[in-house]
């Protein structure tokens, strides 16, 4: 499942991923946790391929497949594949729940200042919002992942949440004019296409 997910041959995957949980009498839904490390990687692979082929009003799917992965790593202590699922892009505007939750969880797993923490920021702030309209806590998030990113030197890390922050939380024109031209600097600096 994961070769094909790496060659982006999602369909294929799904039914790979679908019939390896089933062969072992796990549901291909639902919410309960998977049962072992393998059933924990297919339901992974499961929420990866699903987010790429789910239309975006349907993805809370995915979302439960990766919550069940990351429930299983939570409790086993296999905290690096817990923090790679609480960093699984989904993309969607509204819907799906429980990835505020997730990368909240995954936070408490890292340093404060850690890149990891400030990728996991990211994806908090842009949760929070969309999942509980939650502006103040997710401007503090994308603030403190910014921060973090300066201090560490990570201009991709900083991109990351200036383009999430400023179309999420509707800031007032001021300020997303100046987060488009620190974007535009961004991009520039680091030789990126979207500079064009």
């Amino acid at each position: 499942g994961e070769k094909m997910l790496s060659t982006h041959a999602y369909e294929e995957a799904l039914a790979h991923l679908r019939r390896g949980l089933e062969d072992r009498g796990v549901a291909t839904s639902g919410t309960e946790t998977a049962p072992d490390r393998q059933c924990a990687d297919l339901l992974l692979g499961l929420g990866r391929a699903l987010v790429a082929t789910l239309p975006l009003a349907g993805r809370q799917g995915a979302v439960d497949a990766l919550q069940r992965s990351f429930d299983y790593y939570m409790q086993t202590g296999s905290h690096d594949s817990a923090i790679a699922v609480a960093l699984t892009p989904v993309p969607t505007l509204y819907g799906p729940r429980g990835l505020a939750r997730m990368a909240a969880r995954a936070l408490s797993l890292v340093p404060a200042d850690s890149l990891q923490a400030g990728y996991l920021l990211v994806q908090f702030g842009m949760w929070e919002y969309i999942e509980n309209s939650t502006r103040q806590a997710a401007l503090e998030a994308f603030e403190h992942a910014m921060a973090i990113a300066r201090q560490h030197g990570d201009p991709q890390l900083e991109l990351r949440a200036e383009k999430v922050r400023i179309p999420y939380l509707r800031l007032p024109w001021q300020e997303r004019y100046e987060g488009f031209q620190r974007v535009l600097a961004l991009c520039r600096r680091m030789q990126h296409p979207e500079a064009e």
